[in-house]
């Protein structure tokens, strides 16, 4: 199987613990994304939220503006439908992006740029903002410096030898290097303790790509290591996360 056709696999595979994932997925630090909002400083800008998943990031999204949610999977974008009806929910993809041209201010991606193959989402993203339009991709990580967070992440990784989660030291701006479409973005840090409980944990772990992959008969192993980490642990418990976001905007011409 090549690298392409098992990294499409996985992006896939997030139906099949659809329920699972908006169960357990945190949301982004409110305050992170107060911040961001008030340096792009447009009033209530159209919003398209890519990748949106089952809305994690989109509900947080209606305090700022109109809001579009795209997503390519059903039984993520029926979660999302279900969850914040208020959102304009459509499928589509980051490589074709069922919008206009110049029809939405900010783009935000929340836990799914790597997911995008650049080549195509890039010039798609940029063709459906307007001039001066604003890219936000965030990404939310466990604090590995917690040692039972870094005891389960070895777990989660093992046997992964291309984890498909993004490089955090300058993942997006190699990507964005002398491409013609974004400025270089600049870096916003967000922090937030998300309270969980140990089967929130599970479903968590089990909605992440090397998990959801697999069948479910397959993930009950790694599941079972997982518990046994957090086996004397109170419930409910905190998870202190840091959340990074990359913003950077249209240029205004791309280069043919």
């Amino acid at each position: 199987m090549s690298d392409e056709t098992h990294h499409a696999q996985r992006a896939a595979s997030f139906a099949s613990t659809a329920a699972a994932y908006e169960r357990a997925r945190p949301g982004y630090p409110q305050d992170l994304l107060d911040r961001v909002f008030a340096e792009i400083g447009i009033d209530r800008p159209r919003i398209l939220d890519l990748g949106a998943g089952t809305g994690k990031l989109t509900r947080q999204l209606l305090a700022f503006g109109s809001v579009t949610a795209v997503e390519p999977l059903d039984a993520m974008r029926a979660q999302l439908e279900a969850v914040v009806p208020a959102a304009t929910s459509l499928a589509g993809s980051a490589e074709s992006i069922p919008l206009p041209d110049g029809s939405v201010d900010v783009v935000t991606v929340g836990q799914a740029y790597h997911w995008f193959d650049q080549a195509k989402a890039n010039p798609e993203i940029w063709r459906v903002l307007a001039d001066g339009g604003h890219l936000v991709a965030l990404w939310n990580a466990q604090d590995e410096t917690v040692p039972w967070i870094a005891a389960v992440d070895e777990i989660m990784n093992r046997d992964d030898p291309k984890p498909s989660h993004p490089d955090r030291n300058g993942w997006w701006t190699s990507r964005f290097e002398n491409e013609p479409w974004f400025t270089t973005p600049v870096i916003r840090i967000g922090v937030m303790n998300v309270s969980t409980t140990k089967q929130l944990l599970l479903d968590e772990m089990e909605s992440r790509s090397y998990l959801s992959i697999r069948t479910p008969e397959h993930r009950q192993p790694v599941l079972a290591e997982i518990a046994a980490v957090v086996a004397d642990f109170d419930d409910p418990f905190d998870v202190p996360y840091e959340t990074e976001a990359y913003w950077c905007r249209k240029l205004p011409q791309a280069a043919s």
